[in-house]
């Protein structure tokens, strides 16, 4: 009998006989679990490091579920409070016998909690007597219930530890806090890179965005060093930091100096680092980067970059034409200003053959408030490839695919062996049309200006407006974010510059 093959890490545990809490779900490269009759989705990547953040996800959805059950609050506020004394106990040890049977009675209620919570119905308060009393667990009683006055609040959510363990607690917690988190530029920064990295991981940031972030702070960490201390950022870090971005090469230099600056702002706004104040200087406008002199000569090389009509007419030669799927590619870059990502995730449901349309908001502007739906009409010529494309996809959650059916941008978030979250990212289509367009007689043409060309006539044609309804990008003005929701509908004036735009290029 063939022994089936594992493909991803889960079922590699399961070969070793290892149980998982958790489902993976490869169709949606995810985990799941089920409880109380519901499934939940935890989108982290079906290898170790998704596995253990989908952990810690769980458990925190878990917790949150039990939480909200009527009455449970109670619950969780006995359980968090001896939770703080089972940790001090296991800190500072117990020397008496009656601390030893106090402590070991300590871990028991914590059980007894959890076995409490597992009860279809929670009653209004603790019913603690099932559990002690002055003949059952007395060392517990006593040291937690039993009051001079024979009245107790245990029990209820108003239970107050008693004065000598407040006192205990506060005692830790001072000593907790005299053993502060390393005050790096270096740890600080691999801080603020995990809270982003959680973020891409939850959908909440793309991941391209995370690798922004690493490489424009690198700029940073290197010319300050990441052993040097956050409480030494001043404002004479800022300015000298600003001069030394005025004497780079590269370009952007602003984006590096805004991301040096965020990351101030974050390490200020976190309590366990010690940079207390923020440099006078953090929003100086003084501290700003002009456009260098030969603007007017880069835009003049950009404008020959844009796509021409005879361009387009090339990827259907006769005798030489664009593989289908770059056809249908550039097409839809051009028909509604499409990016690599926007072809990776676009879905069947997005798309509606009948009508020959797609509607859909743009892959970056989802984590955004009220991001425009934008709703194209497709050329004639971009319907039939899309169709073709479209039959041709295996993946049921997407409307495309590259080729063999790889995917056309493949990320990933892998922790590293210091714990640092390192981002995999292939651009498939970018890399194979770098190696195929020479050969169709595209060399040096890039895919970016696709939809730099559409946005391009359109605004010259029409106006700045509609540019950016056809890119499909986040609301500028506060009309625009409060009052002028697009929810999908046919645009009339989006619908002749597109049509405008197909003639321009012969579609």
């Amino acid at each position: 009998m063939a022994t089936q093959t594992a493909t991803n890490w889960a079922q590699r545990q399961k070969v070793k006989g290892i149980k998982l809490e958790l489902q993976a779900y490869p169709a949606r490269n995810c985990w799941k679990k089920r409880h109380n009759h519901k499934v939940y989705y935890l989108r982290h990547p079906i290898n170790k490091a998704g596995y253990q953040a989908a952990l810690l996800e769980w458990a925190q959805t878990k917790a949150q579920i039990d939480y909200d059950r009527p009455n449970a609050a109670t619950y969780h506020h006995h359980k968090e409070l001896f939770a703080d004394v089972q940790a001090w106990f296991d800190t500072h040890g117990a020397d008496s016998i009656t601390d030893r049977k106090i402590a070991a009675q300590v871990d028991k209620f914590l059980l007894w909690i959890d076995e409490q919570l597992k009860e279809p119905e929670l009653c209004e308060s603790l019913p603690f007597m099932t559990f002690t009393r002055s003949t059952k667990n007395k060392e517990f009683y006593s040291e937690f219930v039993k009051t001079d006055s024979g009245y107790t609040l245990f029990g209820s959510q108003q239970y107050e530890l008693p004065d000598i363990w407040q006192e205990r607690l506060n005692r830790a917690q001072i000593v907790a806090d005299s053993k502060r988190l390393p005050q790096t530029v270096g740890y600080w920064s691999e801080d603020f890179l995990r809270l982003k990295s959680a973020k891409a991981q939850s959908e909440q940031l793309r991941i391209k965005t995370l690798m922004d972030a690493r490489e424009k702070l690198a700029k940073f960490r290197n010319w300050i060093g990441n052993d040097s201390l956050v409480v030494d950022i001043t404002t004479e870090t800022i300015k000298n930091f600003y001069v030394h971005l005025l004497q780079q090469p590269f370009n952007n230099k602003g984006n590096y100096f805004n991301y040096a600056k965020s990351f101030i702002r974050y390490c200020w706004r976190e309590d366990a680092c010690k940079l207390e104040s923020l440099p006078k200087n953090i929003d100086d406008r003084n501290l700003s980067f002009r456009a260098a002199q030969n603007k007017k000569k880069k835009h003049e090389i950009k404008r020959d970059k844009l796509w021409t009509k005879a361009d387009f007419i090339k990827i259907f030669d006769k005798e030489k034409p664009l593989p289908q799927r770059y056809q249908c590619y550039l097409m839809l870059m051009l028909n509604c200003g499409f990016t690599q990502v926007d072809l990776e995730y676009l879905t069947p449901d997005e798309v509606d053959l009948d009508a020959g349309r797609i509607i859909r908001i743009r892959t970056k502007a989802e984590n955004y408030d009220n991001p425009p739906i934008v709703n194209y009409k497709l050329w004639p010529k971009t319907l039939e490839l899309l169709k073709k494309e479209m039959k041709r996809c295996k993946r049921p959650d997407r409307a495309l695919t590259g080729f063999r059916q790889y995917r056309i941008i493949n990320e990933s978030i892998q922790v590293n062996e210091n714990g640092e979250s390192v981002v995999k990212r292939n651009d498939n289509l970018s890399r194979n049309w770098q190696d195929i367009r020479k050969e169709y007689g595209f060399d040096g043409k890039l895919l970016k200006y696709v939809r730099k060309t559409g946005s391009t006539n359109i605004s010259m044609k029409y106006s700045e407006r509609l540019e950016q309804m056809y890119l499909g990008q986040t609301h500028v003005t506060v009309s625009d974010k409060h009052y002028n929701i697009v929810e999908g509908e046919i645009h009339p004036l989006l619908d002749e510059a597109v049509a405008w735009l197909g003639k321009q290029y012969g579609f």
